[in-house]
């Protein structure tokens, strides 16, 4: 049946039928059945049964695991069955940003590494602050969100841009030029010196005059 009136009583729709209507009282929703109005009590949904987008359940509900809830519950939601034993599994091994996408009273959590967020943004927020903590060197965020694209060097920000980025390498040279032994190539990749030829703490504009200047030092 599909009443759109309201119900003062407990309720019960079978298979392929739907409430559009008001009921006041307790209703159980059986295998295949849905609802799209408004329950004032408490409701339990079995099956496959659904509470479906913009339906409200000013009560309690009780999900089988096989269930669905896209509407609004104001009281406890308990879902029965293996359904918590799949989200809880889920969430475990989750690694980085996604979004849980089986039914139930789960469907659409976001998780960043294992912990739960409310949106998107935050558990992209939780990736980026994961990945600034870890960073060394200068590297380039590619993650999805505000932060994707942004420049890092050794944990600090600097804007969005090579140049500001490449002056944090530069920082860096003169303490890899004092410390430098034999004949190296400065790793830095960005910046005044990226590439730069040593010797011995000493810049050499080739590789083959710090190897030349290398052959002096230590004749055969």
């Amino acid at each position: 049946m599909n009443p759109s009136i309201s119900i003062v009583c407990d309720a019960t729709f079978g298979a392929g039928s739907e409430n559009f209507g008001t009921v006041t009282g307790n209703v159980t929703f059986q295998d295949g059945s849905a609802n799209s109005g408004t329950v004032t009590g408490n409701a339990v949904f079995e099956g496959t049964a659904e509470n479906k987008a913009g339906a409200t359940i000013s009560g309690d509900a009780t999900f089988s695991a096989t269930a669905v809830n896209n509407g609004t519950v104001t009281g406890t939601v308990t879902v029965e069955g293996s359904q918590e034993t799949v989200y809880a599994a889920w969430l475990t091994a989750n690694i980085g940003v996604n979004q849980y996408t089986v039914s139930g009273y789960k469907n659409g959590q976001w998780a960043h590494n294992s912990t739960e967020y409310n949106s998107q943004a935050e558990a992209q927020a939780a990736d980026y602050a994961a990945w600034l903590a870890a960073n060394s060197g200068v590297n380039q965020y590619s993650g999805l969100g505000e932060k994707n694209g942004q420049w890092v060097y050794n944990q600090s920000e600097y804007p969005n841009n090579m140049s500001a980025t490449a002056a944090a390498y530069d920082d860096q040279y003169p303490a890899w030029l004092a410390s430098n032994v034999g004949v190296n190539q400065y790793y830095g990749t960005l910046g005044t010196y990226a590439n730069q030829w040593a010797y011995n703490s000493t810049a050499y504009s080739s590789q083959a005059d710090a190897q030349a200047a290398y052959d002096a030092a230590n004749p055969q």
